[in-house]
Formats: C-alpha cells, sequence, structure tokens
C-alpha cells in the first residue's frame, strides 16, 4: 500500500511539474509572438495551451473546475452549433491567451514586495497611525488596495499580517469590511487584475482611457467605505459604548464585540480576534522605497505599452519578469530572489496558476462561441428591448443583474464573459471605455457581495466568521451606495463626453 502511495505521489508530482513547465513555456511562447508574429509559434503555443489546460483540469478540484467546464461545454457547443472551422476553434483558444500569460508572469512583481525588508514598517505604521476604528479601516483599506495592484488577492493576508500590530484588529467587522472593500477598489483600475484586464480585452478600450474614471471610481468606492465605518463609529458604536458604561461601569471600548454582544476575550485563540502589539520601529524609506518601487511599475507598464504599441496587457506581464530583477538587484537583495523564485514562484505559485488556466480559456472558448454563433446578437436585442434601447435603463439593468448573480455565488466572471460577449459599444449607444468600466464595475462590486469570491473566502477565513455574514450582511448596504453614486458618476460622464 505504501509502495502504490509513493507510486502515486510521483506520478502527480511529475504532472505538476510537467504543467508548470508547459504553463511558464506558454507564458514566454505568447509574450515572444507578439513581438515575432510567426505563424508556426502560434501553433506551438496552441498546443502548449491545449495540454497545459488538459492537465490543469486534472489537478483542480471544486467549484472552480465546476464554472470552466460549464463556461467550456456552452461555448463548444456554441461552436460546434454554428460549424466553426479549425482557425475559429483556433482562435477561440487563445481568446484570453493575454491574461494568461499576465497571470502566469505577475506572481514575480510579488516577490520584492514579500522579501524587500517592508514588513515591519508596514506594521509599524499601524500601531501608530490605526488610533481609532476609522483610522485603522482607513489604513487597512487603503494598504489592501495598494498591494492589490501588485499581489492581487495576496494582498489580504499580507495586510492582514501587519495589520495585527494595532489594538483595533480584535474588531472583526472593522478588518473584515476594510479588507474585502480595499481589495475590490483596486479592481476599478489596476491592470495586474483579471477584472480590468477581461473587461479592456472584451470591449476593445484603451487601459489610459479608462484610467482616469477608474481611479475616481476607486476613491470614491474607498471614501464611501470610510464615511460608513465613521458614521457607524460615531452613532452606533459610540451609542452602545455610552449604554455599556452607564449600565456596567466602564468598559474597554476595544473588548466590546458589537456583531456579537460577546466580549472580545471570548474571541481569544480567533486569528482576527488576536491583535499583535510590539511592532518594530517606523522607517519611512522603506515606506518610501515600496512606494517608489509601485510607481515604477506602473510607470514602466504605461511606458512599455505605448512606446511599443503592445497591449497594457502584455506590458503588465513583461514588466513583471523585469521589473523584480532589476529592484531586487537595486535594493541588494539578488541572492533571496533567486531562493525565492525558486522555493515560491516554481513550486507553489506557477502550478497555482492552474485555476486561472481552465477558467480563462473556458471563458474565452464561450465569448467566441457566443459572437460566433450569433447568440449575442440575439441577447442584445432582447436586452435593448426591454430597456427601450435606454442607456441609462441598459447600466442599471446590467449592474442589477451583475449583483443578483453575485449574490447568488455566481462568479463574475461568468456574467462578466457573457455580457461583455453579447454586447458591444457600438450596440449600445456608447463609448468603449463606458462598457469596460461598467463591466469592471459589475464585477468589483459584485465581487463583495459575492459569498463564493475569493476575496470573500479569503478574508473570511481570516476573522473567523461565515463568508455570507461578510458578504450579504456587512457589505450589502455599502455596495448598494456605492453602486447609486458610481452609476450617477458614469451616467454623467456619458453626457458630458467624458467616457
Amino acid at each position: 500500500m505504501k509502495h502504490f502511495l509513493s507510486q502515486h505521489n510521483q506520478i502527480e508530482d511529475r504532472l505538476q511539474t510537467l504543467r508548470s513547465v508547459l504553463t511558464f513555456c506558454f507564458g514566454i511562447g505568447y509574450i515572444a509572438n507578439v513581438f515575432l508574429a510567426q505563424p508556426l509559434l502560434a501553433l506551438i503555443n496552441t498546443i502548449m495551451l491545449v495540454l497545459a489546460v488538459i492537465l490543469s483540469f486534472i489537478a483542480t478540484k471544486g467549484s472552480t473546475r465546476m464554472i470552466a467546464a460549464v463556461l467550456l461545454f456552452v461555448g463548444a457547443s456554441l461552436l460546434i452549433y454554428a460549424q466553426a472551422p479549425l482557425d475559429v476553434w483556433e482562435k477561440a483558444l487563445l481568446e484570453n491567451g493575454y491574461l494568461l500569460a499576465m497571470f502566469i508572469m505577475v506572481p514575480l512583481i510579488s516577490l520584492p514586495v514579500r522579501y524587500g525588508g517592508y514588513n515591519e514598517s508596514l506594521e509599524a505604521l499601524f500601531e501608530r497611525f490605526g488610533n481609532s476604528e476609522s483610522r485603522f479601516y482607513g489604513l487597512v483599506s487603503v494598504m489592501t488596495a495598494f498591494l492589490g495592484v501588485l499581489v492581487s488577492i495576496a494582498s489580504v493576508p499580507l495586510t492582514c499580517e501587519v495589520a495585527r500590530s494595532s489594538r483595533f484588529a480584535g474588531n472583526a467587522r472593522v478588518l473584515a469590511t476594510a479588507l474585502s472593500r480595499g481589495f475590490i477598489t483596486c479592481l476599478f483600475w489596476a491592470p495586474t487584475t483579471a477584472t480590468i484586464a477581461l473587461s479592456l480585452q472584451l470591449t476593445g478600450a484603451d487601459w489610459l482611457s479608462v484610467l482616469p474614471f477608474g481611479l475616481l471610481f476607486a476613491i470614491v468606492a474607498g471614501f464611501i467605505g470610510w464615511i460608513m465605518t465613521t458614521l457607524r463609529e460615531r452613532f452606533i458604536v459610540g451609542r452602545s459604548r455610552a449604554q455599556d458604561s452607564s449600565n456596567e461601569g466602564n468598559v474597554d471600548p476595544v473588548d466590546t464585540d458589537l456583531e456579537t454582544g460577546s466580549s472580545r476575550s471570548s474571541d481569544k485563540g480567533k486569528g482576527a480576534g488576536l491583535s499583535r502589539p510590539g511592532a518594530g520601529a517606523l522607517d519611512h524609506k522603506k515606506i518610501a522605497e515600496l512606494v517608489l518601487f509601485s510607481v515604477l511599475y506602473i510607470v514602466a507598464v504605461m511606458l512599455v505599452g505605448q512606446c511599443l504599441g503592445i497591449s497594457i496587457i502584455v506590458a503588465v506581464a513583461l514588466m513583471s519578469i523585469l521589473i523584480p530583477i532589476i529592484w531586487m538587484a537595486a535594493i541588494k537583495r539578488t541572492v533571496l530572489f533567486k531562493q525565492k523564485v525558486k522555493e515560491e514562484y516554481v513550486a507553489v505559485k506557477l502550478p497555482n496558476v492552474k485555476g486561472q488556466m481552465i477558467l480563462f480559456t473556458a471563458a474565452g472558448v464561450l465569448a467566441s462561441g457566443i459572437s460566433y454563433s450569433g447568440v449575442g446578437e440575439m441577447a442584445v436585442t432582447a436586452l435593448l428591448q426591454v430597456t427601450n434601447e435606454g442607456v441609462l435603463a441598459v447600466t442599471i439593468l446590467v449592474m442589477a443583474l451583475a449583483l443578483v448573480c453575485s449574490a447568488f455565488g455566481v462568479h463574475p466572471l461568468v456574467y462578466t464573459t457573457v455580457i461583455g460577449g453579447s454586447l458591444s459599444a457600438a450596440q449600445l449607444g456608447v463609448s468603449p471605455v463606458y462598457l469596460a468600466l461598467l463591466l469592471a464595475m459589475g464585477w468589483a462590486l459584485g465581487n463583495a457581495v459575492c459569498p463564493t469570491s475569493a476575496n470573500t473566502i479569503a478574508v473570511s477565513q481570516l476573522v473567523e466568521r461565515s463568508p455570507f455574514k461578510l458578504a450579504l450582511n456587512w457589505n450589502v448596504s455599502y455596495v448598494l451606495a456605492s453602486t447609486v453614486i458610481l452609476i450617477a458618476l458614469l451616467w454623467l460622464g456619458h453626457c458630458l463626453a467624458l467616457c
């Protein structure tokens, strides 16, 4: 029996190694062919992708595989129904090749953030300035959004870890909402996120045109969350604390969990219930260094995309390879970088791309199937008839569908692909930028109320609360308020011909 298990593990390890090699080679080959444009290399890339996707399907389990299988089945069925030729199938498989190349390379950019020596200063920042619930919320939210541009969903546990140095880390609601809402703000504009990458891919919009409104949406959404937390702290929490003080004497305000009605001491042993005071000294140079690294990365992506005339998504993938190497050499941590590339990127991050490989390949096939079969045109016709061809009515309906689907646990990728693959900006009578912003808005805000999203699950595990409580209780009022205000801003931008 032990011999059989040993052989089974060896086979799994070899398949994982083969999958990782195929995945990485596809990423490099796809980026190279953006510049070379060789049909033979495109064919090789397609073969590597098919093999990598098959191996990824074998290795992936749970809802990710189920969602990908459904998307792939529906997309393939539409292509078969439309009798699509072989070249259309090849194009469908590579429809989201840009995104896959980005997902393969982007984990490299997280290594300088994790191992550049910034954690101690970030912890000290929280201990010094996170001295009220609203300030703590603001710091957590901003840091999660800031790091989310560089390390994606990994920003959630990373920020949670450094935030424990604040005494307010014991407040599960404040910590959870700050993490989840902070992360979604980077989904409005950051080219490193799947949200913006897929929205640009589906609409053909230019990222630099999306950037101003995307940043505005992120700032407004972040401000709404902070205002709601501040008002809750002043009126609801303040009133409750005053009542507790009059009834029971002096009570430490941090020791009362208003969500559960129990003392915070009952949360000892739970992840979010334990703050970790006593962080090191605040090194302003390290904070400035991290900010400089982020700015350098974003500026490099913009310049490379514009100067070389390539997609911003490809520029993100390319700079995710080059910038970490240059930066770690500049701060004299090259040896550590090489070690972490081997231990973390090759051994952990690269194999974990399997979920994105099957999801976004399947989404590309579905988008191609919707477009080639003509189903998209029928869906658009029905949508425009229901809304009487009104842009605002379509916008409200699309957002309503996104939020309802999310609340029922449908992954944002599904409805974004269906809506984006069916609805064109020209048919709606708007610019590609408007449609890209609408899709990104639906994904971002839907993410906050989706109990099955990676963001919600990660945060709920960190604070040891139900994902349904976080998504459908703590975040609902925030999402509804943000939806109304952001739709108004988007509509105003359309009326003024700004987007």
